[in-house]
């Protein structure tokens, strides 16, 4: 009788085991969007912990002319990022890392021992001040570049 039992119950397991084998796979489309969808939350959660300034942005003089493109990363611990020379395309020296302090409505990026950026926050996501390079100073936006 235990013998039958076992039988009975190995059945009962490859028709639940066959009924589950059997079941249709999800279609592409449908994992793809939940693969998506997983991938959206995990970026607005990371977004959610950076500072408004994360992301591209391009410095342009008076008449608009592209000075830098900059990258920002801010957090918690403060700003930081890195900025290319638009100006010297290919230079060794056209690039290179920065330091940043963002109070409120002022913003100073520093490029490199002799440039300065000291913006304040102007309508429309626009940051309006002066560069000063080498003692030289000029005044400059810092738009949002879409990088």
């Amino acid at each position: 009788m235990r013998r039958g039992g076992l039988v009975i119950a190995g059945v009962a397991l490859g028709i639940a085991g066959s009924a589950a084998a059997q079941a249709p796979p999800r279609a592409p489309e449908a994992v793809q969007s939940a693969f998506d969808t997983r991938v959206l939350q995990s970026l607005a959660a990371n977004r959610a912990l950076r500072g408004p300034m994360e992301g591209g942005w391009r410095l342009v003089g008076a008449q608009g002319e592209p000075l830098y493109d900059i990258e920002l990363s801010e957090d918690r611990e403060g700003l930081g990022g890195a900025w290319r020379d638009l100006r010297r395309p290919g230079a060794l020296d056209a690039s290179g890392l920065l330091d940043g302090a963002r109070d409120g409505g002022r913003l100073s990026l520093q490029l490199s021992a002799t440039a300065v950026v000291r913006l304040q926050a102007a309508a429309g996501g626009v940051w309006s001040g002066e560069l000063d390079e080498a003692g030289q100073s000029q005044p400059v936006k810092l738009e949002r570049s879409g990088l």
